[in-house]
């Protein structure tokens, strides 16, 4: 198998495991299951709206990130916003919530492993 074929491979790899990620996080705890924890870093932000809108427009906006990966599979600019995002919500996470990141299913492990993927979708694509 040429090295194409293989960057290739790995490129859509990435691309729909942080497409799984997105849609996963957006459907389950976002949408159709509302978790506690979403809920109350939500609330600490004191937005104007209830904590159940947000939460339910930022699982959709979720699911349609992950979707957008998936079938926009040329874009590189959706993976570098896909990278800011998983960033700022890291530095959110710790300003607002610091101690989710001992908990179990953490948010480092989430956002680090999907900024991972990120790049990895980045790097593959550019060769190919």
């Amino acid at each position: 198998m040429n090295s194409r074929v293989k960057l290739k491979q790995i490129n859509t790899l990435s691309r729909f495991s942080l497409a799984f990620i997105l849609i996963y996080q957006g459907l389950i705890p976002k949408i159709l299951w509302l978790d506690d924890t979403e809920l109350l870093l939500v609330e600490l932000h004191l937005f104007q709206y209830p904590a159940q809108v947000i939460s339910l427009v930022a699982g959709i906006f979720e699911v349609l990130l992950g979707l957008i990966i998936v079938f926009f599979k040329t874009s590189k600019l959706i993976l570098y916003f896909t990278i800011l995002l998983f960033s700022l919500l890291l530095i959110d996470v710790a300003l607002v919530q610091p101690q989710l990141f001992i908990k179990a299913f953490n948010p480092i492990t989430i956002n680090i492993s999907s900024i991972a993927l990120s790049f990895t979708a980045l790097f593959s694509s550019s060769k190919y």
